[in-house]
């Protein structure tokens, strides 16, 4: 059998009909996309429908845990400018000498590991 090109062989077989990769390969992508697309277009309606993401709002569990400790936080003190509020900060230590706390007015200190009465942070 003496050697023969390619255009030997075709021409041998007429009918034959020669898919590439990418022709095989395209219908299985574009089904494939298309479900993509159907899913994430239904996730989306629900998500709208269902929590109404274009509206920023507390769930019941915060709107009942408000009304339970609303007189323990007195939030009829609080004012939007900031008087009023007290805040508790519970950490390993303080650097009062950082220029980040400057003027902050430490009204308290309790260090309930190593018992020192003045502010310190030995963690840095």
């Amino acid at each position: 059998m003496e050697p023969t090109s390619d255009n030997q062989l075709l021409d041998e077989i007429p009918e034959a009909t020669l898919l590439s990769h990418n022709d095989s390969i395209r219908p299985i992508i574009g089904i494939f996309l298309s479900i993509i697309v159907i899913l994430a277009t239904g996730y989306l309606i629900a998500l709208v429908i269902e929590d109404n993401p274009f509206g920023v709002r507390p769930t019941s569990e915060a709107l009942q845990a408000q009304s339970v400790y609303q007189d323990l936080v007195q939030i009829d003190e609080i004012s939007g400018d900031g008087t009023g509020v007290k805040v508790c900060i519970v950490d390993s230590g303080i650097d009062t000498s950082h220029p980040d706390l400057s003027g902050v007015n430490l009204v308290a200190w309790q260090d309930f590991v190593g018992n020192q009465d003045t502010p310190y942070d030995d963690q840095g």
